[in-house]
Order: C-alpha cells, then sequence, then structure tokens
C-alpha cells in the first residue's frame, strides 16, 4: 500500500495542497482515496470525492472526506457550487481514466484553480472549453508516479497512522486465486478496491 499512497501523496504536492484548501478527487479507486488521504494528511480542509459505486464512497468517509458524490445519480459540478457558494475548489485530481472527466475537474476548480491528471487516459481528451483555462488563469497538469521524498511521506503517513490503509484493502485472496482477483476487480463482480495475493 505504500506504493500507491506515493502516487496519491505525489499528486496533492504537485496540487500545491496546503491546510485549508479545498480538493475534489474525481475517482474513487485505489489512487483516488490514496490521493484524498494524502490530501487530508497535507491539511485540506475540505474533501469531495466522486465515484459511480456506493461502496468505495463508503470507504472515503472513513478515510476523511467532506462529502461524496455518486456520479450515476447526481451532478458533480453543482455538487461542488452548492459546497463552495460557486467559489470552486482549489484543485481537482483526476483519478480516472474518463476523458470527459477532465472537463468536470476544469470547471470545478476556481481562478488560478489546479487540475492534476493522475489516470492514465486510453483515448483522447478534448477540451470542450478552452476559455475556461485562459480567462482564469487555471492549471492543467500531470502526476507521474512519486519521488523518493513522497515514498519517505507515505511511510510516514502509515507509520504514524495518520492513514490507514487497511481501510482500503477489502480481499486478501492466495495467489492461485490470482485470475479471480484480477476479474473481480475488473468486472467488478463484487464490492472491492485493493485486493492483496498472499503466499
Amino acid at each position: 500500500m505504500v506504493e500507491p499512497l506515493s502516487v496519491g501523496v505525489h499528486a496533492v504536492r504537485q496540487a500545491g495542497v496546503k491546510p485549508g484548501s479545498s480538493v475534489l478527487v474525481l475517482g474513487g479507486g485505489t489512487i483516488g482515496l490514496c490521493a484524498l488521504a494524502g490530501a487530508r494528511a497535507a491539511g485540506a480542509a475540505l474533501v469531495i470525492i466522486t465515484d459511480a459505486f456506493d461502496f468505495n464512497l463508503e470507504v472515503a468517509k472513513k478515510l476523511g472526506a467532506t462529502a461524496t458524490v455518486n456520479v450515476r445519480r447526481q451532478d458533480v459540478n453543482q455538487v461542488v457550487a452548492d459546497v463552495t457558494g460557486g467559489k470552486g475548489m482549489d484543485a481537482a485530481l483526476v483519478a480516472v481514466g474518463v476523458p470527459a472527466v477532465v472537463n468536470q475537474a476544469i470547471a470545478a476548480v476556481k481562478r488560478r484553480g489546479e487540475v492534476v491528471l493522475i489516470g492514465l487516459f486510453h483515448e483522447p481528451i478534448s477540451i470542450q472549453d478552452s476559455f475556461a483555462i485562459i480567462s482564469a488563469e487555471r492549471v492543467l497538469r500531470g502526476s507521474q508516479t512519486y519521488t523518493p521524498e513522497d515514498v519517505r511521506r507515505a511511510l510516514d503517513l502509515i507509520a504514524s497512522g495518520q492513514v490507514d490503509v487497511k481501510t482500503m484493502i477489502t480481499h486478501q485472496l492466495p495467489i492461485d486465486e490470482a485470475q479471480h482477483a484480477f476479474e473481480m476487480v475488473d468486472k467488478r463482480l463484487e464490492d472491492c478496491i485493493k485486493v492483496i495475493l498472499k503466499h
């Protein structure tokens, strides 16, 4: 769990999250949840997280999410507007590889807000409103893996108990059930987040 948490910590650092910041995390899988945990550990006062599964959002609450958005039933940008009084978020971390979500992130951040892409995209991203970036001087940047500093920070967060990574481990299976484990995650055969294979 040190590795995914390091990814989340690095993305939070890329976004310039500091005490009092407001952060939107788009995608509540392992990386999104690690970004949430990293944001809270960095002192973010408001963290909203989105996902299509209520199970993931319940785990997010345990990790300190201020608000959750089920994208099947709620409009992300409307929730952000309601929660922030129309001001927008300081940062949005995109932890899901769905191109349309990038436009949600851009619309969700305030003037000079940071949009950080963590998720990997398998198709081109189309920016619907480039003027929203230009006029408000919003920043769009990428975040790839981590640095030794991020790994040390992740280790410290786990060792100190600031981040309970066990909350994200939903299954532990023997290694000879690896095929089933991959299918469980890929096909969402049951509620799961992080599946650990053990000898």
